[in-house]
Formats: structure tokens, sequence, C-alpha cells
């Protein structure tokens, strides 16, 4: 239940940052910056794009996207179930590295954010690399976070524990806040 008013707290400051106007993006308000030391394979300096705030998981919905993927055989159709992320970072990456390779993108994505490409089969990369168009963060249509999907979920949760669970998941929740 902490998870889920943490979901909902956070959605409620995506949802007021959008409406006064702000990104709360992973780079928010950042344009491209240079990183110094890595270079793309053309020899030209990797700039580190504005990415699009990744969705948030609690434990049930981990466990909801683990038992969906353990479900699907063909590894193609499991990486699509988890590429939503990859593909708007790869937009991104294209737009701030105008003539960037896929290799370029993997070094920076494993190198510079610490995530890996395992689950994702080589020939689905480089298939999603091909069909993903360079768009920036900002003009990308969809979002990863969907503040009021996920509030609703949360609240949705709430509403149908016991009484009792609740009271004491909220005073755990009050305790640790304090305690911080």
């Amino acid at each position: 239940a902490q998870q889920k008013f943490e979901m909902l707290l956070r959605s409620a400051q995506v949802r007021s940052a959008s409406s006064a106007g702000l990104c709360m993006g992973a780079h928010a308000g950042a344009t491209a910056e240079e990183v110094e030391g890595l270079l793309l394979a053309s020899g030209a300096q990797l700039l580190v794009p504005e990415l699009l705030h990744p969705a948030l998981l609690t434990e049930d919905m981990v466990l909801q996207l683990d038992m969906a993927a353990a479900s699907i055989a063909e590894p193609a159709e499991r990486a699509e179930l988890c590429g939503r992320e990859l593909r708007s970072d790869v937009a991104a990456f294209k737009a701030a590295n105008v003539g960037a390779c896929l290799e370029d993108f993997l070094t920076w994505r494993t190198r510079l954010l610490g995530l890996s490409v395992e689950p994702f089969p080589w020939e689905w990369l480089e298939d999603m690399w091909e069909a993903v168009p360079a768009k920036s963060a900002a003009e990308q249509s969809s979002r990863l976070f969907e503040p009021e999907r996920e509030a609703e979920m949360a609240l949705h949760y709430l509403e149908n524990i016991e009484g009792t669970h609740l009271l004491l998941q909220v005073f755990r929740s009050r305790l640790s806040a304090a305690l911080e």
C-alpha cells in the first residue's frame, strides 16, 4: 500500500508540473549535452538527449509484467511487451545524435544509463532501430508515465483493501516520512 501512496503522490506531482507547463523528464528542460570522452562511431561527440520520464512500477505491477512475459514463448513478442520505453529513448537519441548507429545507442544506454539490453533479441533491436523515427522527448506524443491512469489504479487498489490494513499502511507511511 505504501508504494500505491507513493504512486499517487508522484502522479499528482507530474500532473501539477504538466499543468504549470513544466517538464518532468529524466533531464527535465535540458537540451542535449555532450559527454566527455564518449564518441559516436562516426567520430562525432555523443550528445545526451532529454528523455521522457519512465513508467513507474509497483511490486504488483512488476509481478504482472513478469507473468505476462513468462507466458510468451517468442523472444521478439516478449521484447514488444517491454519495448515502449526503449523506443522512446531511441527516438530521442536519434534526434540528438543525427547519424548515430545502433551500436552508439547501445553503448550510451549501457555505459551511461547503466541499463541492460539483454532481454531484447539482437534482430528485434535492429528492426526497432530502423523503424523508430528521430523525435526529441518534447515532440513525442505519447508519455511513458500516465499520471491520471496510474493515480486511478492506485486509488482503485486503496479502495479495495481492508480498512485496518489501510490504516496500518497510512501509519507506516507517515512514520517513515517523519523519520526521514
